[in-house]
Order: structure tokens, then C-alpha cells, then sequence
């Protein structure tokens, strides 16, 4: 499994530039999102958080997070998307 350590704030600001750092590793069939090093989210971490799972799904391939910020596990149950997103303890 390799692991992709997002740094930085996941916010509408750097959602861009979150999206254009991330590539899904040649040959990879599973990837785990290290979410430690994400300062400041907002809304657009769900959304940035969505397009990488359907990255996963498109490859058929599986994405697990960890270390989610606790802001951000509450925006994902206030928009209701947890059943969506694979979030490890």
C-alpha cells in the first residue's frame, strides 16, 4: 500500500493545487491518505476527499484515511457523505 501524505490546508484556496499534487501511483492498487499534516479545512476538503475515492474507484482500486482533523470528520457528517469515504481509526 503506499501512502500519500497531504500537507498544508485542504480549503477552497488550495484545493487546486491539492488536486494537481496527488497522482495515483503506477501499479498501486491501494493508497492510504495521511491527513497529520492538514492544518485549516473547509468545505472543499469533502469535495477534494471525494474526487480522490473516485480516482480509487476508476482504477478499481481501494483509498483508506487516516488522521482525519476532526473539523473535517464533522463536515463529512454534517453533508452526510461518511458511508462514502473509507476513514481508518
Amino acid at each position: 500500500m503506499s501512502t500519500y501524505i497531504v500537507t498544508g490546508n485542504l480549503t477552497m484556496l488550495t484545493a487546486s493545487a491539492q488536486l494537481a499534487a496527488f497522482s495515483w501511483p503506477a501499479g498501486a492498487s491501494e493508497m492510504m491518505l495521511d491527513l497529520t499534516q492538514v492544518a485549516e479545512v473547509d468545505s472543499a476538503a469533502v469535495s477534494v476527499l471525494l474526487h480522490w475515492q473516485r480516482m480509487a474507484q476508476a482504477r478499481k482500486g481501494r483509498l483508506t484515511i487516516k488522521n482525519m482533523p476532526v473539523s473535517l470528520a464533522e463536515l463529512i457528517r454534517l453533508y452526510d457523505v461518511q458511508s462514502l469515504l473509507p476513514v481508518s481509526a
